[in-house]
């Protein structure tokens, strides 16, 4: 969704995972951009952008009035221009989901779902300050 169709053509990746691990990537998070280039050469790609969220790790935590859960969200994230074998983006983002209630239970779904929203704003941010126009 944060990728402007009008703009760009969008390929889901994972039509080139086995390529990627024929030429020995297991893991594009630390994988060097020359790599990654040389092995989609010829998919003839503009740019590249990557994303992973990693696993996810949750807290409880208790007073006397309340109970909550935090959970903190993990994502490499890259963004390759292929063509001029450059590097727009790359880092990682991290996110807290916190929840808090006075009664009841808390699921770990509803706050991963609060930090991966957090995650997906900014990763809009950054597409729409690095990618080209």
């Amino acid at each position: 969704e944060c990728i402007n169709t009008d703009a760009y053509q969008y390929i889901d990746g994972l039509l080139f995972i086995d390529k990627l691990i024929d030429y020995g990537l297991q893991d594009l998070s630390t994988a060097e951009r020359a790599d990654i280039i040389d092995a989609l050469y010829d998919e003839k790609l503009d740019y590249l952008v990557y994303l992973e969220i990693e696993p996810i790790t949750t807290k409880s935590k208790a007073t006397v009035f309340s109970k909550g859960k935090s959970a903190i969200i993990t994502a490499p994230f890259k963004i390759i221009d292929m063509k001029n074998n450059r590097t727009l983006y790359n880092g990682e983002i991290t996110e807290q989901g916190k929840t808090t209630v006075m009664m009841g239970k808390i699921g770990n779904k509803s706050v991963a779902l609060e930090g991966v929203k957090r995650v997906n704003e900014q990763v809009k941010q950054i597409l729409a300050q690095r990618l080209p126009k």
